[in-house]
């Protein structure tokens, strides 16, 4: 809840300031860890690891886009459950307001497909695997460390649409870098 009233409360204060022009000029890659900082009935039987997200954003015609990844280990807390490893490919959206010359703040929703695979050899064929539907709020910090670099530090809530919803907050930094996108494939975008 506290991510959904930051994503509403930010996301007003440019609703009218991003120039078309602007859609896809840069694309910026981020490489960030997360750490899983909840407890709820999940997990009574599973201990998320540490996580690693790779993602790409682009400006576009208002606010931001990305694609990403994450990638889970998932360790069983009883025999009875088997350990799986989860990767959660997403696509989001985002707004960003810069507050100083180096700091700025973003909030955003992500949508996503979470995949299971599970690490159990008795396990049916037809049930080691499973794909559910995802969806996140998250909201951070950036803080530019050069004139390319920034240094990412977010929260994030994310729900797992399975029979019994998965609830996962993390906290997150990273590491990334900006690019003009080349022109080619800036016009390809538009």
């Amino acid at each position: 809840m506290f991510y959904l009233i930051i994503l509403l409360l930010v996301i007003p204060m440019g609703l009218f300031g991003q120039e078309k022009s602007k859609a896809f000029k840069t694309i910026s890659i981020s490489a960030n860890y997360l750490q899983n900082i909840n407890d709820n009935m999940f997990h009574d039987y599973w201990k998320p690891a540490n996580g690693f997200e790779l993602s790409a954003e682009t400006e576009f015609y208002f606010g931001k886009v990305e694609l990403g990844a994450q990638l889970f280990s998932i360790n069983a807390k009883n025999i009875e459950q088997p350990d799986f490893l989860a990767v959660n490919m997403y696509i989001g959206w985002s707004w960003e307001q810069k507050l100083f010359s180096k700091f700025s703040i973003y909030s955003g929703f992500l949508l996503g497909n979470y995949y299971m695979n599970f690490d159990e050899n008795n396990i049916d064929v037809n049930l080691k695997t499973e794909s559910e539907f995802s969806l996140g709020l998250k909201a951070g910090l950036k803080y530019n460390i050069g004139k390319n670099l920034f240094i990412n530090i977010s929260g994030r809530y994310q729900i797992i649409y399975t029979y019994h919803r998965i609830h996962l907050s993390y906290i997150s930094i990273g590491l990334g870098k900006t690019f003009v996108t080349p022109k080619w494939l800036r016009e390809f975008l538009n």
